[in-house]
């Protein structure tokens, strides 16, 4: 694996599950607008929408920012050390025009 991994996720990458489970608010709910919208099966639009946010995890480790048009960004900030560990946190940046869409609402 690359070099510019995130430190111990080889192994992680690895051995990734893609029937991990993926926990989201609402998450019936938008496999049903997906439904809706698409005319695809809910089978379908559950798969699509758990390989999304996978596709967006698997980015994140491999150092990677996803940006996505009029929504924001999804990055890693800087890792917090202490004593005996470091930890990763991910963080997501909202458009500005999105914060000002939902303000306006």
């Amino acid at each position: 694996m690359s070099s510019n991994l995130l430190p111990d996720i080889d192994q992680y990458l690895e051995s990734i599950d893609n029937n991990l489970p993926i926990s989201v608010s609402n998450l019936i709910e938008i496999i049903e607008s997906i439904s809706a919208n698409t005319g695809l099966k809910k089978e379908t639009s559950e798969i699509i929408l758990r390989l999304f946010f996978q596709e967006i995890r698997n980015c994140l480790l491999n150092k990677q920012v996803v940006s996505i048009r009029k929504l924001g960004s999804f990055l890693i900030s800087s890792p917090v050390i202490t004593k005996n560990s470091k930890k990763i946190f991910p963080k997501f940046k909202a458009k500005k025009s999105l914060i000002r869409n939902i303000n306006e609402k």
